[in-house]
């Protein structure tokens, strides 16, 4: 499947002129992020590429030609970047890409953090970052527009990052330290301000020394000087580039179709389904803080054999909002596994999480 777009949310429009031009935008980005893929297919490490047209570039004295689709140059020559919005009339969508090492070690040489300058965005390097923050591109500024958008699907300007898996990559966006074990969407209006969109994982923001995680699916906004608030569940996130990140985002958002809780089926003695079924097996978990929902889900893997078979986890959802039997509220997280075709016979699915396992018996008639 291509991953020509993450998308979140997806209406269809019709009708109208301004509802037909509406719809031209994943035609728009299509072609744009085919010319960013084959352009900056050999980007290394502390370097960046010119991914699409339109941006303005300040580049050090000396510095390699940076002017044209599928130039490269080192990451650290760049002094300010403004790329453009996308454009329906001319085709441009400003994107450059860097691949940066950050405070990633040396012993993965292979491994990069992927940052992602779309839209209406500009980005100069922090001039008096910390000397915890001198690789290049590890502290920057960030602005991006605010206005209208070339379309609905398409945001005007943003930052995607995306660091390894089983990786934790510290950043300083604005001055706010920021610690990524996730994929996550940055936008900012001013340079005092930040706001955070975890799309997978989890995003740690750290304001005099008050540390405020942000799970996949929440967003904050964050100003100098201010204690950070709670984060709240995302809005609406129409589209956004991704073809250019090393890996594909997880789904976010349940499947349709039969949707079977491993736990519940344990203590209820099983379930029927007809043959040739398909079913999403899920393991939930909730509790009442968020911060307790996170320490639970990285420090108790889970996992699912169907029949003594593993089963690989299709996505995982959450921390999402929860209400407890007792009406008061909190945050939960799920994991999902799968299985396809069930033939006709009894099975066993049994799902491992808290050192405990339990036994959901699928009967297929």
């Amino acid at each position: 499947m291509r991953r020509l777009l993450i998308t979140l949310v997806f209406i269809l429009l019709a009708a109208s002129a301004v509802q037909a031009q509406i719809d031209t935008c994943p035609a728009e980005v299509e072609t744009a992020l085919d010319l960013v893929a084959e352009s900056c297919d050999a980007l290394g490490r502390n370097q960046a590429c010119y991914g699409h047209e339109l941006m303005q570039v300040e580049l050090r004295d000396g510095s390699a030609p940076f002017s044209t689709v599928g130039d490269i140059t080192a990451a650290a020559d760049l002094l300010s970047v403004h790329t453009a919005p996308l454009s329906l009339e001319t085709g441009d969508w400003g994107i450059v890409i860097f691949r940066v090492q950050a405070n990633l070690p040396d012993t993965l040489p292979g491994q990069n953090v992927t940052l992602l300058f779309f839209g209406d965005a500009e980005v100069r390097p922090q001039p008096d970052a910390p000397p915890d923050f001198n690789a290049p591109m590890q502290a920057f500024q960030l602005v991006t527009g605010v206005g209208d958008e070339a379309c609905r699907d398409v945001p005007l300007g943003g930052l995607l990052v995306q660091n390894p898996h089983e990786q934790t990559v510290t950043l300083l966006i604005n001055g706010f330290e920021l610690h990524l074990g996730s994929t996550a969407l940055f936008t900012a209006a001013h340079e005092d301000k930040l706001t955070i969109t975890t799309l997978e994982g989890n995003v740690q923001v750290v304001i005099n020394d008050t540390v405020q995680d942000v799970p996949a699916g929440f967003t904050l906004t964050v100003t100098q000087d201010t204690p950070p608030e709670q984060p709240e569940a995302a809005p609406e996130v129409m589209a956004l580039p991704a073809e250019a990140l090393p890996e594909a985002l997880p789904q976010t958002t349940e499947p349709g179709g039969e949707i079977t809780g491993l736990l519940r089926c344990a203590n209820t003695g099983g379930v029927d389904v007809p043959a040739g079924s398909t079913l999403a097996l899920r393991g939930g978990w909730a509790d009442y803080t968020l911060a307790d929902v996170l320490r639970f889900a990285a420090s108790n893997p889970t996992s699912m054999d169907y029949d003594g078979a593993s089963v690989p986890l299709s996505y995982r959802t959450g921390p999402s909002p929860w209400t407890g039997s007792d009406g008061a509220e909190g945050f939960q997280v799920n994991w999902f596994w799968v299985v396809t075709n069930i033939t006709p016979s009894t099975h066993h699915a049994v799902w491992y999480v808290d050192g405990g396992a339990f036994d959901c018996e699928i009967r297929a008639k």
